[in-house]
């Protein structure tokens, strides 16, 4: 994956980068972890063996709860990509928008919704909606985030 680098951009991405594109990276956080969630919990619910499944140590209860939060995640992540894209727009004129710096603004982002919201599970989804914002702006416009 040297062609996906984690901290490193080339500068000059910014300017291939326009709004169109952060929109698209916007629609795919609000629309893919609610997808996903959905989906996982259709198949938990429907489940016979939803009090026994476990996953990595996890047990099902817990799995169902984050699913839940991501399918209804469309609710508040538009709180974080208030804060977020402007993260975004700073890190590529930078030339650091690599998906590492996604990942650390993410939980950066996730804190601060956690402490003014009160919800801690925003600490666990922050990175991970950062990275699917990320990885929607790196599949819309590829030349701009090689390293």
């Amino acid at each position: 994956m040297s062609g996906w680098p984690a901290f490193r951009t080339d500068k000059e991405a910014a300017g291939k980068v326009f709004w169109r594109h952060h929109a698209i990276a916007c629609a795919a956080v609000l629309i893919v972890p609610s997808l996903l969630g959905y989906i996982y919990l259709i198949l938990f619910i429907s489940s016979e063996t939803k009090a026994t499944l476990s996953w990595g140590g996890v047990d099902g209860l817990t799995i169902g709860l984050f699913a839940s939060f991501a399918a209804f995640s469309f609710y508040f992540s538009w709180i974080g990509l208030l804060m977020g894209v402007p993260l975004a727009i700073a890190a590529l004129k930078r030339g650091i928008a690599g998906w590492g710096m996604a990942l650390l603004a993410g939980a950066t982002v996730g804190q601060v919704v956690a402490l003014v919201l009160s919800m801690p599970i925003a600490l666990a989804m922050g990175p991970f909606l950062a990275l699917i914002y990320w990885i929607g702006l790196r599949l819309s416009v590829p030349g701009a985030f090689v390293g």
